[in-house]
């Protein structure tokens, strides 16, 4: 389970972050949804280790992940919302790379690599150079790099962002297969329709504060029956 207490970044006189709080169960796929500027990325990043909070803590399991860092992150997998890839590494080169990072045992990391190649449509383009790669390319190799370890947690920052329609297809149902067999999942989306599909709770966060989390058919039942994710959201950042 993943715990978040009273969590607060700041960058200068901004606040990202406002006390935010939340608990996600193990096998829970969580969407968080927010504007531009809401903290959704400052959380992610906060969460993988990239930022400190001011203050606050998060636990994954009881264990606190900003004194324990190192071990925390070797159970997450994280795509963040623009690729960080080492473009002079072919596709197949940067996630072998991956592998050894992870210490994915060598026996079966070939055939996880040529799996996730294949089903993100890439198994043509493997030896090509990532910097010739268009931006779709590069999301799904982003993605293929942080699922190849199966990691209990996935942190993934708006992560259909230019993957074409075959490639959501597979990744949506993908990622609901992993909830459950226990990975637990934050999925960050402007795409609201997805969000209402897949996820099992919603979280929408609002200058740096949670403003309303639950079941797609409880935020219905609060806010007026037959009414859209869409329509919720709307209603609670217009205040």
């Amino acid at each position: 389970m993943i715990k978040i207490e009273n969590l607060s970044r700041s960058f200068e006189q901004v606040r990202a972050l406002d006390d935010f709080s939340v608990e996600i169960k193990r096998g829970e796929l969580f969407g968080l949804i927010g504007p531009n500027g809401a903290g959704k990325s400052t959380l992610m990043k906060c969460l993988i280790g990239l930022l400190k909070p001011d203050k606050g803590e998060i636990l994954i399991d009881g264990e606190n992940a900003v004194e324990n860092s190192i071990s925390v992150k070797k159970r997450i997998g994280y795509a963040p919302e623009d690729p960080v890839l080492y473009d002079y590494l072919t596709g197949m080169e940067f996630l072998e790379f991956i592998t050894d990072l992870r210490k994915v045992p060598r026996e079966i990391s070939g055939e996880k690599i040529k799996s996730l190649l294949q089903n993100f449509g890439l198994e043509g383009k493997a030896n090509q150079l990532i910097a010739d790669y268009s931006h779709g390319m590069k999301q799904k190799i982003s993605l293929a790099a942080a699922l190849i370890a199966e990691p209990d947690i996935l942190l993934l920052d708006e992560p259909t962002n230019a993957l074409d329609p075959e490639s959501i297809f597979w990744f949506k149902n993908h990622l609901q297969q992993l909830c459950e067999s226990g990975v637990t999942i934050i999925f960050s989306s402007h795409i609201l329709d997805t969000v209402e599909k897949i996820c099992d709770r919603v979280g929408i966060i609002h200058r740096g504060k949670m403003v309303a989390c639950d079941t797609i058919k409880a935020l219905r039942r609060k806010f007026g029956g037959n009414v859209s994710l869409e329509d919720i959201f709307m209603h609670l950042i217009s205040k």
